[in-house]
């Protein structure tokens, strides 16, 4: 056998992992949602989206966390309807301290923008970044010139189009949701007061 046939098998062979610490895994309980929020049918099909849906959702850069949808008042979202949507984790001990109150989330299938879901409650509190990082006055980040200037820089090299509130997060870290929530908005404004 050459070497290229002992490369290529052990490349094609699966590898096994052995996991230690195996926790069993519980049926998602519908009843207690990890957060609502308000989603809107963007899917480029037009289809509508029935509850239930298991859409992935942009929260980290290079991550999709799969989220089940339920629609609070009916069955069917149909393209461009927004409506109330309890939505629950698979695994939300990964994502902590990820949402806040008006963060918007893209819902994605594969690498196709469907929706966008808009937070408006979390009842899980491991997901809640104001408590995890709370910030007495968050109207405070925009006075503060350097974190202005190189959020706006940011935006320039921001070649794989992500979300602001990403970019931000990965760059400052111990901000709070409503932090990086207002230097997201501040950079929308000026990027309307530019087009203007």
């Amino acid at each position: 056998m050459s070497w290229i046939q002992r490369r290529w098998r052990s490349l094609s062979t699966p590898k096994v992992l052995k996991i230690e610490n195996k926790k069993k895994i519980e049926p998602i309980d519908g009843s207690k949602p990890d957060f609502q929020g308000e989603f809107t049918n963007l899917r480029a099909t037009r289809t509508a989206i029935k509850t239930g849906y298991r859409g992935t959702l942009l929260i980290n850069e290079g991550y999709l966390f799969s989220g089940i949808q339920r629609f609070v008042n009916g069955d069917i979202v149909n393209y461009g309807e927004t409506v109330k949507s309890d939505i629950n984790f698979v695994m939300p001990e990964s994502l902590r301290a990820s949402l806040w109150i008006g963060r918007v989330l893209r819902v994605q299938e594969g690498n196709r923008i469907v929706g966008k879901i808009i937070v408006r409650k979390i009842f899980n509190t491991i997901l809640d970044r104001d408590l995890a990082f709370p910030c007495s006055d968050p109207h405070r980040i925009l006075e503060e010139q350097d974190i202005v200037n190189a959020v706006s820089k940011l935006r320039l090299t921001n070649k794989n189009h992500l979300p602001m509130d990403i970019v931000i997060l990965k760059k400052y870290p111990k901000l709070s949701g409503q932090e990086i929530q207002l230097l997201a908005d501040h950079l929308e404004g000026v990027d309307a007061k530019a087009k203007d």
